[in-house]
């Protein structure tokens, strides 16, 4: 933007035609000569024996506004400069990141499962998916209005105050009257007139801030970007880590999640429950940490679930775990095929899709094992009593018996309706 783009403001064509004005009441008024001393309660100013008629002409907001209406062309390229610059670079950025984890998806099994499965799981935003907010997409007029709407940026000197310029000399009016030729009416009241300033000195100060305002409103439209784009960095370390894991690890394990591979096409996806209590009828009953697992298949790019949920660390004591692996887990009368349209024969994409029904799976197995007498219609396998021995019927009991033991066990109430 060029230097002299504020700098023909109101308050600088006053300045070149050194015209007189008054602000009053956050109105600009033009002052017109007359030959005669107007009518009594008549806005006018009297300096000596000439009389000025008050002329009211506009808010000094709407003056502003116009100001920045009549460049508007300029205007917006500049906001669309400064905002759109940065959103760029924002959108570069996430599209090399984007093009990274992509390539890195179509790579193998094993990148879709630590990435897409793993952040289905956790309730991550897919990497894949992420967008810039823009707000230069349609970049139009209503971005305009919201700098046209704010507060003017009038110098400091001329807020709230009345002020008279004549002469490009700008006195401010004062109800203490010191010279009685010298007088301004405004609507009944007479206001002595104190110098306070030059105008040219004004007009700098309110180009100045005609610039700081405008400033702002970049920064406030462009900050979000700024963020962003300190954010790819991070985004960056997490995708070098899932390169150096994937090149390096057949075991990779991120939180209570992990999965590792059998051969060249076979994984176990693993999901650890901590030892946990299970609260039924008023009594709390403590069960060791459980290992959930799925066994997955890969070809072509493509994965195939080859079964639902099981409990890998056997023996396992539990009212819903058959005691063969086998058997498995009691889902009763919950099919994984029906609920989620899936045949265990045929293979998927690895997709946003499937990795939500991976980790669904999963989520579901947890459910069992921990929250499985909640509104159930099935009978246990076996009774709670016989798979553990409750430690008394209050949270305290069984707060100290985790603590005896080092352990820090959730509390899954399962007398809920």
């Amino acid at each position: 933007m060029k230097a002299d783009f504020f700098s023909s403001n109101f308050l600088s064509s006053f300045a070149y035609t050194r015209e007189p004005f008054a602000i009053l009441g956050n109105r600009l008024f033009t002052l017109r000569e007359v030959k005669e001393r107007p009518k009594p309660k008549q806005n006018c100013l009297q300096i000596n024996h000439d009389f000025y008629e008050l002329r009211e002409s506009d808010k000094i907001s709407n003056l502003e506004e116009e100001f920045f209406r009549l460049r508007e062309d300029e205007l917006k390229d500049y906001l669309f400069e400064r905002i759109v610059h940065r959103e760029n670079d924002v959108s570069k950025g996430l599209k090399q990141i984007d093009n990274d984890y992509q390539n890195l998806q179509t790579t193998t099994l094993e990148t879709f499962i630590l990435v897409d499965v793993f952040n289905a799981y956790f309730n991550r935003e897919n990497s894949t998916e992420r967008k810039v907010n823009s707000v230069t997409e349609n970049f139009d007029n209503s971005l305009l209005e919201k700098l046209y709407s704010q507060e003017n940026v009038l110098p400091e000197q001329l807020k709230n105050k009345k002020i008279l310029s004549l002469k490009n000399q700008v006195y401010e009016l004062t109800t203490k009257i010191s010279r009685p030729d010298r007088l301004l009416n405004f609507r009944g009241k007479n206001y002595s007139l104190r110098m306070m300033s030059n105008l040219r000195d004004l007009v700098n100060d309110y180009e100045h801030n005609l610039l700081v305002k405008v400033g702002k409103f970049v920064e406030e439209h462009a900050g979000t970007y700024q963020m962003q784009l300190k954010n790819l960095q991070q985004q960056r370390k997490e995708l070098d880590r899932l390169l150096i894991l994937q090149a390096n690890n057949s075991f990779i394990q991120e939180g209570n999640l992990s999965f590792s591979r059998k051969g060249k096409t076979d994984y176990t996806l693993k999901l650890r429950v901590p030892d946990f209590f299970i609260k039924r009828d008023g009594e709390y009953y403590p069960f060791p940490e459980a290992v959930i697992g799925l066994e997955l298949g890969s070809r072509n790019n493509q994965v195939k679930v080859k079964g639902i949920p099981n409990v890998y660390n056997r023996p396992y004591n539990h009212p819903f775990v058959w005691s063969t692996f086998d058997s498995g887990i009691c889902y009763g009368n919950f099919n994984f095929a029906e609920h989620f349209n899936l045949n265990f024969q045929h293979y998927l994409s690895c997709n946003e899709e499937t990795a939500s029904l991976i980790a669904n799976m999963l989520r579901q197995g947890e459910r069992i094992m921990t929250s499985a007498y909640i509104n159930n219609s099935f009978a246990p396998v076996n009774s709670i009593e016989r798979c553990s021995t409750s430690v008394g019927r209050t949270r305290e009991k069984a707060e100290r018996y985790a603590q005896r033991r080092g352990l820090k066990m959730e509390v899954f109430d399962n007398d809920q309706a």
